[in-house]
C-alpha cells in the first residue's frame, strides 16, 4: 500500500485503484505522474533506463547521494519493499542502489 499511496497521489484515483480494481494504462499512468516514459517494449525500456543513467553521470552525481535523496522521498514504499532497513545511512544508500 505504501507504494501505491507514494506513487498515487490523487486520493480519488488511489481510492478507484485500491477498492474497486480499476486499471490504470500506460498514457493515464504517464498523465497522472505514476511513470515518467511509456516503452512499447522491454528493450526501449533498457534503452531508456541506460539513457536516464547517462544523464546522471554525466552531471556526476554521486550514486549513494542520490539513493540516499530517493529514499527520503519515498520512506514507507521503500521499507514497504524491504530497500531500508534499520541500519545506519550509509548502508541504505549501498541496498538502495543496488536495487536500481
Amino acid at each position: 500500500m505504501a507504494v501505491l499511496r507514494a506513487k498515487i497521489t490523487a486520493g480519488q484515483a488511489l481510492r478507484d485503484v485500491v477498492l474497486r480494481g480499476t486499471r490504470i494504462r500506460d498514457p493515464q499512468a504517464k498523465e497522472m505522474g505514476i511513470i515518467d516514459v511509456v516503452c512499447p517494449g522491454a528493450p526501449e525500456t533498457a534503452a531508456e533506463v541506460l539513457k536516464l543513467a547517462e544523464q546522471l553521470a554525466a552531471r556526476k552525481w554521486d550514486g549513494a547521494v542520490y539513493s540516499s535523496i530517493r529514499i527520503s522521498m519515498f520512506p514507507d514504499a521503500c521499507m514497504s519493499v524491504g530497500i531500508v532497513e534499520e541500519s545506519d545511512e550509509e548502508e541504505k544508500a549501498r541496498n538502495f542502489a543496488s536495487r536500481l
